[in-house]
């Protein structure tokens, strides 16, 4: 989650100049650049540099313009034979130039300013060409070509030790890992970059990262998640004024709507960005909005405005060499094809209903062919399951089993190996926690005992001097030496005792975190992968995960609420309930006279009873199981009870006569700590039953006050 500190100091700014501001700034800025271009009428270095500040400012607000400033910065840069002006210059040129569609004259611009940065030296001017050279090949859908022109500039803006850069960059490899389906390889990217324009407070790079994390969510299907995002990243850019930025808000925030079935708020989304793409001749803005506007009155159903989008779409994007959105554009022109009625298609489409799906085969084919030309997986997932929708309508049954089979493989491998992965980096991410955990309770116990020997070896000090000094005063060195010593002897105890429950808070946290549950946890996780069975793995995922995380935060606390306790224990136990097959259930029973919410307890002080139950009695037990937990008042004590209807203590006992509990025996000594601090009388009584055991836990009671 972004931090919500950042969001809302942008939130009050918006909110007093939403419109206002960004308006107000952009023509004063204007303003300012052409006042000083008429105060200062001689063509030298600093009328270049205005020029250039007037290029980069048109470059997002209207590209045509800025590619007129940068085409004189380049002719005054020649005059006066300054190289270093005029690379910069061609940059300028080349942004441009991109926006309006022409990428390859701009990759042929920033490979001159690149060339003349390295003859120069201008390590910095190589890195960010070689940068903007990346986005040329992301933009004509060339995501490894773009990844590699990343990371050479990446190594050299990490040299330059250039945070906002490095930061910039993080955002660029996280789109191009996205686009080439690596969905854990884009978060982590994604994650980095978010994390060093927090610090840098860079509110133009912040947005980006926040946008392109709602369109990594959208491909999660997590949609919520990602319209909260995009929704961010339009107030930071509508604070900022960036006409482009906001204008790709609009449109993502639009994608989500449609996804949702809000069709009114879609399209009104898509007309805003159409609307702000087209006042700024953005050709690849207006051929994304459009192409959203033409599959949306697809879906209404507007025959006309959908094939008159989408084909006008379909144009712009070949003139700006996007294969990647050409081969989307080929794929919703041939779902026209297959499924509009055959007055719609004969008077539309000029086409007769004996050629519908010829016609539809042939632009499915086209669109596929672009999408093997740069290995797009994910459009040739969606192009092979519409030629296996044609080829059944066709009845040719044979065809459309091929082309199930090929749909189905590229499936597999994009939802299949995204699930391995993300399985694979929550294990790395939580034993990660897990090992920060347990080093920051081993630190206290560690800085405790040392306290302790400090205090030690100062009060041996005092003392020596003290004798010293009392061999003068015999009847007052009794007395200090006897004071000394007991205050010694109390301290060093304490210190001793607080280390215990170091250590204690330490095992307890080992014995929440136990290896087995966990391994097992993913070994279950990856068994219902490997069955295709993923809501379950999906299920089980979120459940593990949560229970992870419970543990993890409940464990900085000495005392948690009950109602926080028992919700982490009743998801430990639907764990095991799904690991055993459902093997049992479970009731919890709270009197109604305990507050749970305001009633605290030491955390998981009850998960070893309900983890020996599971495992010691009733995964023996051949019937279905059950678990009761009732939790009551007892005068001034929390009575807590956990009985199953199990084997029993003797059975195991039989079975496992060497093994004992090492989760009991660390409760035991909780209490234990807790009866010392609290002056109380917790106890723990096991009762073995005609069938199963009941085991009652005595606690002080206390209250959040």
């Amino acid at each position: 989650m972004p931090p919500k500190k950042v969001f809302m100091r942008l939130i009050v700014l918006a909110m007093v100049m939403m419109i206002v501001l960004p308006l107000q700034a952009q023509q004063n800025l204007i303003d300012s650049l052409l006042n000083a271009l008429q105060q200062h009428p001689q063509q030298d270095s600093t009328y270049l540099d205005i020029l250039h500040e007037m290029s980069y400012y048109y470059y997002s607000n209207d590209a045509k313009e800025g590619l007129k400033r940068s085409e004189e910065s380049i002719a005054l840069a020649q005059r006066l034979n300054d190289s270093r002006r005029l690379a910069i210059a061609y940059n300028d040129k080349a942004g441009s130039l991109s926006i309006l569609g022409d990428n390859k004259t701009a990759m042929e611009m920033y490979k001159k300013a690149i060339d003349m940065h390295s003859k120069s030296g201008n390590t910095k001017g190589v890195a960010r060409g070689l940068f903007n050279l990346g986005l040329i090949y992301y933009n004509i859908s060339d995501y490894q070509k773009a990844t590699e022109q990343y990371l050479k500039s990446l190594r050299i803006f990490e040299q330059l030790k250039d945070t906002p850069r490095i930061g910039i960059l993080y955002n660029s490899l996280g789109v191009s890992a996205m686009f080439q389906s690596d969905y854990p390889g884009a978060m982590e990217y994604y994650l980095q970059a978010l994390r060093i324009h927090e610090k840098t407070n860079s509110l133009r790079d912040l947005a980006n990262v926040l946008e392109n994390l709602g369109l990594l969510y959208r491909r999660l299907y997590n949609y919520n998640k990602a319209l909260e995002y995009h929704q961010q990243a339009l107030k930071v850019n509508i604070a900022q004024g960036a006409k482009i930025a906001i204008a790709n808000s609009y449109g993502n925030i639009g994608i989500i709507y449609d996804t949702l079935h809000n069709t009114t708020e879609a399209i009104n989304s898509f007309s805003k960005a159409l609307e702000i793409n087209q006042s700024v001749n953005n050709k690849r803005g207006i051929a994304s909005n459009m192409g959203d506007l033409g599959i949306l009155y697809k879906e209404i159903p507007d025959y006309p405005k959908a094939y008159e989008y989408i084909t006008t779409a379909k144009r712009l994007f070949e003139e700006v060499g996007e294969k990647n959105s050409t081969a989307s554009m080929l794929s919703e022109t041939a779902g026209l094809y297959a499924t509009v009625p055959d007055q719609v298609l004969k008077d539309l489409l000029h086409t007769s209903p004996a050629n519908r799906y010829t016609k539809t085969l042939s632009l499915y084919r086209e669109a596929l062919r672009l999408a093997e030309e740069d290995d797009l997986t994910d459009h040739k997932e969606s192009i092979w399951f519409g030629i296996y929708e044609t080829f059944l309508a066709q009845k040719n049954y044979s065809a459309a089993l091929d082309a199930y089979k090929r749909y189905d493989q590229l499936h597999d491998s994009i939802h299949n190996t995204a699930s391995r992965d993300e399985i694979a980096r929550k294990e790395i991410q939580f034993e990660f926690d897990k090992k920060e955990a347990l080093s920051r309770l081993a630190h206290e116990k560690q800085q405790l005992l040392a306290n302790a020997e400090i205090r030690q070896q100062k009060i041996i000090r005092n003392t020596s001097i003290g004798v010293t000094i009392m061999l003068l005063i015999a009847a007052l060195t009794g007395s200090v030496l006897y004071k000394n010593k007991r205050d010694a002897d109390a301290q060093k105890a304490a210190a001793e005792f607080k280390a215990q429950v170091a250590d204690t808070e330490m095992k307890a946290l080992r014995s929440q975190m136990n290896p087995h549950f966990i391994f097992n946890s993913l070994n279950s996780i990856s068994d219902y992968i490997t069955r295709n069975d993923t809501k379950a793995a999906d299920e089980y995922l979120v459940k593990f995960a949560k229970v992870m995380r419970m543990i993890l935060e409940n464990s900085e606390q000495k005392e948690i609420s009950l109602a926080d306790d028992l919700k982490a224990l009743e998801l430990y136990m639907q764990l095991e309930a799904l690991r055993l097959k459902h093997g049992f259930t479970y009731r919890i029973e709270v009197a109604p006279e305990i507050d749970v919410e305001n009633t605290l307890v030491p955390p998981l002080i009850l998960q070893p009873f309900v983890e020996n139950s599971i495992w010691h009695g009733l995964a023996k037990k051949r019937v279905h199981g059950e678990i009761q937990i009732k939790i009551s008042r007892e005068n001034n004590m929390l009575h807590c009870i956990v009985e199953d209807n199990g084997v029993g203590r003797a059975a195991t006992a039989t079975s496992e006569p060497a093994r004992k509990s090492l989760g009991m025996k660390i409760t035991r000594d909780r209490i234990d700590i807790i009866n010392k601090l609290k002056k109380s009388s917790a106890t723990i009584i096991l009762t073995d039953l005609t069938e199963g055991t009941r085991v009652e836990l005595k606690l002080p009671l206390e209250l959040n006050e």
